[in-house]
């Protein structure tokens, strides 16, 4: 690995006006590795485009963007420029969404990757990247996880809810991908399912030169690890260069260097996209699936039935419950203003769409809050309308909070239902003990009824730990605010 990396380094520093003496790859303490200052430091010799001291330059023809794709394959991979016609057919010429470049990224990932002799020599500096990404085994995101580490460490969260529908797109998307080609791809669905996790931990949205943004990868600096405190930033010069500057020069040698992926991300987000939690991040949201739970109400309640298909079908709910991570925020005093501190907005609308009454809310009267307006119906306006009937027939809330309550306190039980602990521990390794619990009948005690042994990679467990802890505590404040008041029925 440390060759591939010398190798990259060497062909990218060959480039003109190329300057990387100021920072190296090591190993980082937080695991992997990670990009860090040499003795070189915040050399003077290279400036942003305010004239501060930078720790590198990286030349614009070392990054890799959905439009430098598409213009190596008109030059000189004709079948990838023949497949990215076909996937971008329906998209405004080289004014993609970020959905498109994904699919360019994925397309030239999976031909190149893992190249056979018929496949076109790239640049050195191009072909020295890829060579240098992490192979499947390094990638941590929990699509990746064995089904042990998946279920054994993570059922009853939303994580194995999330991955399994991620796995569904991502085989219907490899069959667009490969089934673009006029020629044979020697690669499968597991490959693709890599280059996706790979392109999720490297890919940034850096600014055109022009105006606009566009999804890059950029070697080097993706090698810098993500911290909430950053000691770099990065930003784009005129000529396309990538130029890395520390937030605090002068820097000792030695130090690693931290970017922000996003400032507001947490830590399911950072699970599910790069595969590592943060303990004691407070941003973000935590889900929990209520499928299961809505149809259970639903299943002998014609009319409540027709207003969740109605919600999901005209204003974008999810049966999903999405719920603030953060576990000094204090809820409000009035029930529902705790609601509406608590939830995202899909999430509000679900909980008090369920709880309108049958027999006097009206379902057409929600569906005309924007008469004029064809379906999707904007959803702010429609829970505002929603947080002001509410307002009006109090037991509408007391109903909301009943839901939110019970779905939690059901689903901290699934989490609970399986209990793990280390047995054993090796360097990257750990064996893990799961035991799936019930309860005695008789005497209403948990009891263990299976134990399952499995091997999980450490940096996998010691995420799913952190996550899980989250979970569980994000969600008994839930349960906490809202299960003792109230004497409404769900």
């Amino acid at each position: 690995m440390y060759q591939s990396i010398k190798t990259l380094f060497d062909a990218v520093a060959a480039l003109p006006g190329a300057q990387l003496s100021g920072v190296t790859v090591a190993p980082s303490r937080f695991g992997g590795n990670g990009l860090f200052s040499t003795s070189s430091g915040a050399s003077s010799s290279v400036k942003d485009g305010e004239g501060n001291a930078s720790v590198a330059r990286i030349p614009a023809n070392a990054v890799l963007t959905a439009c430098k794709i598409a213009d190596w394959a008109r030059d000189h991979d004709e079948p990838l420029a023949n497949a990215l016609s076909v996937l971008t057919a329906d998209a405004p010429a080289r004014s993609w969404s970020s959905h498109v470049e994904r699919i360019v990224f994925l397309a030239f990932l999976l031909r190149y990757a893992r190249p056979d002799a018929s496949v076109p020599a790239l640049p050195p500096y191009d072909r020295a990247y890829l060579d240098a990404l992490p192979g499947p085994d390094a990638v941590l995101t929990p699509v990746s996880w064995t089904e042990h580490e998946l279920e054994g460490l993570l059922s009853g969260s939303a994580i194995p809810t999330l991955v399994h529908a991620k796995r569904g797109r991502l085989v219907k998307e490899f069959a667009a991908v490969a089934g673009a080609f006029d020629v044979q791809l020697p690669a499968t669905l597991a490959d693709f399912q890599w280059v996706d996790a790979v392109f999720w931990t490297r890919v940034l949205q850096v600014p055109l030169t022009t105006h606009g943004t566009e999804l890059a990868m950029i070697p080097i600096l993706d090698f810098a690890n993500h911290s909430f405190d950053p000691t770099l930033r990065w930003e784009r010069a005129e000529n396309g260069d990538i130029v890395l500057v520390p937030l605090a020069p002068p820097l000792a040698p030695n130090t690693e260097l931290f970017i922000s992926y996003d400032m507001e991300k947490g830590n399911e987000e950072l699970l599910f996209a790069h595969g590592f939690c943060i303990r004691g991040n407070a941003r973000g949201l935590v889900s929990v699936p209520v499928a299961h739970p809505v149809q259970s109400l639903a299943s002998d309640n014609p009319m409540l039935a027709a207003r969740v298909q109605w919600a999901v079908t005209h204003a974008g709910v999810k049966l999903l419950l999405r719920v603030v991570a953060d576990p000094a925020t204090v809820p409000p005093e009035d029930r529902l203003d705790a609601l509406q501190h608590m939830l995202d907005t899909p999430s509000l609308t679900l909980a008090l769409v369920i709880a309108l009454e049958d027999e006097r809310d009206d379902l057409e009267a929600i569906a005309r809050v924007d008469e004029k307006a064809p379906p999707p119906v904007d959803p702010h306006r429609l829970v505002k309308y929603l947080v002001d009937h509410a307002r009006v027939f109090p037991d509408v809330v007391d109903r909301a909070c009943e839901f939110v309550a019970t779905v939690c306190g059901m689903f901290i039980s699934d989490v609970m239902s399986v209990r793990w602990t280390p047995v054993a521990e090796e360097k990257d390794t750990v064996q893990v003990e799961a035991r799936a619990m019930g309860v005695d009948p008789v005497s209403g005690e948990p009891v263990v009824q299976e134990v399952v042994q499995f091997t999980a990679r450490r940096a996998v467990v010691e995420a799913a730990q952190v996550y899980r802890d989250q979970v569980l505590e994000t969600l008994g404040r839930v349960v906490e605010r809202f299960a003792d008041e109230g004497d409404a029925e769900a």
